[in-house]
């Protein structure tokens, strides 16, 4: 998978963090304060890993299909 960076807007008052530019910081309402940075997208790489199928359950009762077919 390929890494994209996209932007964070960082505001220079209080630290708050935005996906969007915005006039006015949300948290402490300064203006103009929204400065953009860079953000690395988090990368899986060697991070998940397929589990595979374990097979059924070692509990699962065989049922004959007369059964089944008299509920």
């Amino acid at each position: 998978m390929v890494n994209k960076n996209r932007s964070v807007y960082v505001c220079a008052e209080c630290g708050a963090q935005a996906s969007k530019w915005s006039g006015q910081c949300g948290d402490c309402g300064s203006w103009n304060t929204l400065q953009e940075q860079l953000a690395a997208s988090p990368s899986l790489k060697g991070g998940l890993k397929p589990a595979g199928y374990p097979g059924p359950a070692s509990s699962a009762e065989v049922r004959v299909l007369a059964e089944v077919d008299a509920v």
